[in-house]
Formats: C-alpha cells, structure tokens, sequence
C-alpha cells in the first residue's frame, strides 16, 4: 500500500483559534492554487481513500485533491491534526522567552524533543500518528492520501528514516510538498519511498 502523505497549502497567518485553541485559517490564493496543482499532479493515481486533519487549512486541501479524484469523500481524523503549541498560539515571542525562559532557550537550541508549555512534544505527535497508521495499515487498498500538517510529517518521517524526534527540525516541508511511505504487509514495515516532492508547485512553493 502507498501511502501519499500532503502538507495543507499555504494558509492565512492571522491567530484564528477553533474550539480547541489550535490556529484554523483558511488558505491563502497562493494555497488554493498549490493545492489544485497537487490535485492535478496526483490524479494520475486512483486513491481509494482521502484522509485530513480536522483542521480547516487540512480540509480545504483534501476536498480540492478529493476533486480530481472523482470526488472521493475525505474522512476526518483528529489523530494527525498539527502539533499543539501551546502557549505560542496565545501568546507573543516577547511573553514567552519571559515567563518561559527555560522552555525559550531549548527551543532555540532545539536539541531536545522538548514539549510546548500546555502543548504536545513530537513524541507525542508521533505516537498518535502511528495510531492512525495502525487503523488503516489493514486496509487491502493500493493508495491513500493523508493531507496533514508540517509538524506531524516531521515527525513521522523522522520516526521512518530513524532520526530523534529532537533532529524533526532538519525537515522542512513545503505547503502541498508530497512524501511517500510504502507499506509492506507481509512484512508489517513501513519504507520511506520520497520525501518533499515539489516539482509539481513550480513557483508556488512556500514554506
């Protein structure tokens, strides 16, 4: 089974917080158009299923793939919405480095898998990844497309690749960047096929 794993397009940068405090914009003209071209790149492949985030950014993005596809309906799952950040989606970058000094140095440093004060760490976004994995890893389809975020694709492709969850920050993924992960049920693993295509974006590339 492969597995084409979709960041969202660009999406607007205004605080926008959903019921469970996560940013919720919408995409930007620059992500629908990444997101049609994605569509149109990917439509050479027949996928089955379509998997987003709950996140709207997430949504807007599968629903426009899931146009070029027949008009595959797209499941929602909660388990690869974004990583929680916590106090960085309420407050400024002045606020934290002052009542989270601790917390503000290992983020520069970035040298542990540290988590956000009242967020999540990458460890635990991996962990509930794999949850979702481990759902649909039985399902006997030949491709799916998950449409998630840049914070839960670092993490698993990490995890696949055999990097710390601290070393997730040397991987940038791109707005509508493709990577691909083949299943191998014979086996029960998971091989890292591609990672950030881009080709398809031309100029619309944006991190």
């Amino acid at each position: 089974m492969d597995i084409y794993i979709v960041r969202h397009g660009e999406n607007r940068k205004e605080r926008v917080f959903n019921l469970d405090g996560y940013p919720d914009g919408e995409l930007t003209a620059t992500g629908l158009r990444q997101a049609h071209l994605t569509g149109k790149h990917l439509s050479r492949i027949s996928f089955n299923e379509i998997y987003s985030s709950d996140l709207k950014r997430a949504i807007q993005t599968a629903e426009i793939i899931s146009s070029y596809q027949k008009e595959l309906q797209v499941g929602i799952d909660k388990q690869i919405r974004e990583i929680h950040m916590g106090v960085f989606h309420t407050s400024s970058e002045d606020q934290i480095r002052k009542e989270y000094p601790d917390f503000y140095n290992e983020f520069l440093k970035k040298d542990t898998d540290f988590r956000y004060p009242e967020g999540e760490s990458g460890e635990e976004v991996l962990i509930r990844t794999l949850s979702f994995l481990n759902s649909i890893k039985g399902k006997k389809v030949d491709n799916i497309c998950i449409v998630c975020h840049g914070g839960v694709i670092r993490s698993i492709i990490s995890h696949f690749i055999g990097l710390p969850q601290y070393k997730r920050f040397n991987l940038y993924p791109f707005n509508c960047g493709i990577s691909l992960l083949r299943y191998d049920d014979k086996n029960d693993n998971y091989k890292v096929i591609s990672i950030n295509e881009i080709s398809h974006l031309d100029i619309d590339a944006t991190f």
